[in-house]
């Protein structure tokens, strides 16, 4: 059986609407493999914004409060394992 590594990025993140630019360029230097973003203020109408951070990502947002989002992105890869 063949191991791999697993590159998981964890940040619990203050205003993501202005640290995208910052939230991208951690993506392409540090390349995981699945990025878990916890944002407090995050609105419903502005979770589509998360798929426009990284074009090697897809979000998939998930509310657990009315007001906190976990969001796991993960690479567009057919092989990768979802934990959502």
């Amino acid at each position: 059986m063949e191991t791999r590594e697993l590159r998981i990025l964890n940040w619990n993140i203050r205003g993501i609407m202005s640290s995208a630019l910052c939230l991208s360029n951690i993506l392409d230097s540090k390349k995981p493999d699945v990025a878990v973003i916890c944002e407090h203020k995050l609105s419903n109408p502005n979770l589509t914004f998360l798929d426009s951070i990284h074009s090697d990502y897809k979000a998939y947002p998930s509310r657990l409060t009315t007001d906190v989002t976990n969001t796991v992105a993960k690479k567009k890869k057919k092989d990768l394992i979802q934990f959502v």
